[in-house]
């Protein structure tokens, strides 16, 4: 069992880790089937600590456990930077708080009551980290609507996107009468291709239950996109 997992095991009692229900033949975790998988949860608190963040945005916060990990791995890095994470439904923003506050890292966590679609970080924001993981619908709107505030060679993580979803060509059937292409997601290429096409990032895909994309935001005046771009 991972270190981090077992630390929020012992403080919270409401907190609990069963098999990921997530059809497939795999062996990963998770604490509930809305948020991310144990697996996912123990890498970003690594990964705030591989590229020591200091600024990190995320979208949906739902019951707290990746804000949790994340706001764990900057109290250990001795900083008094913060999550920011958004969250439009009541009873998530309730119990996620809960959860901050009973395993100490309330104080690393901004947790707000706001939709992503209306919030805007501050004038200056140089994120190191932007986490999409709320409706699904929403997230290529949210990348480009916070694009604009990742810094250069930041990264941006987009949960549950994957073939399954909404990386795909294809059409779903929401009513008799209605059919949403690439559902739920929307069209991929359309919104984030032009990022892809112009080498603005390079993105690798994790082949996790939930499926999720890392993308990292190419340096201008890198050698490598001079490399690609004429």
């Amino acid at each position: 069992m991972f270190a981090t997992t077992q630390k929020f095991l012992s403080k919270a009692s409401k907190l609990n880790i069963v098999h990921e229900v997530t059809p497939g033949n795999h062996s990963y975790f998770m604490f509930n089937d809305g948020g991310v998988e144990v697996e996912v949860a123990e890498f970003l608190y690594a990964f705030v600590h591989l590229i020591k963040a200091k600024t990190i945005l995320e979208t949906g916060t739902h019951q707290g456990i990746s804000a949790s990990f994340m706001g764990q791995a900057l109290l250990e890095l001795g900083e008094e930077d913060k999550v920011t994470t958004l969250e439009i439904i009541p009873e998530h923003f309730r119990d996620s708080n809960q959860l901050f506050a009973s395993l100490g890292v309330a104080n690393n966590v901004v947790s707000l009551f706001e939709d992503s679609r209306q919030y805007l970080p501050q004038v200056g924001t140089s994120l190191d980290i932007l986490f999409l993981d709320s409706e699904p619908q929403y997230r290529f709107e949210e990348f480009e609507r916070f694009w604009p505030y990742v810094r250069e060679n930041g990264y941006i993580m987009i949960h549950d996107l994957g073939e399954n979803l909404g990386f795909h060509d294809s059409f779903y059937d929401v009513s008799p009468t209605e059919k949403v292409y690439s559902w739920p997601y929307g069209d991929f290429k359309v919104r984030l291709g032009p990022y892809i096409q112009r080498h603005d990032v390079q993105l690798i895909t994790f082949q996790t239950p939930r499926q999720m994309v890392l993308f990292q935001k190419t340096a201008h005046a890198s050698e490598a996109r001079k490399l690609l771009v004429r």
